[in-house]
């Protein structure tokens, strides 16, 4: 199992590649993974030894 420390940055922004429409149809048959630390949620889906961040949530309590 993976473990993800969500204070730590986990991506380099400059790197962030825009996915063609059809891995994306692809990817939509792969499980979502979600991982929960804090008041933050991160939803991902690992296809191919790669990582795709679908949602990162900030669940702020008022």
């Amino acid at each position: 199992m993976y473990s993800i420390d969500l204070g730590e940055p986990i991506f380099d922004l400059k790197n962030i590649k825009i996915i063609p429409r059809w891995q994306w149809w692809l990817l939509k048959l792969v499980p979502t993974h979600h991982k929960t630390d804090g008041n933050s949620t991160i939803s991902f889906k690992r296809w191919r030894g790669v990582v795709y961040i679908v949602e990162i949530e900030d669940q702020c309590s008022s």
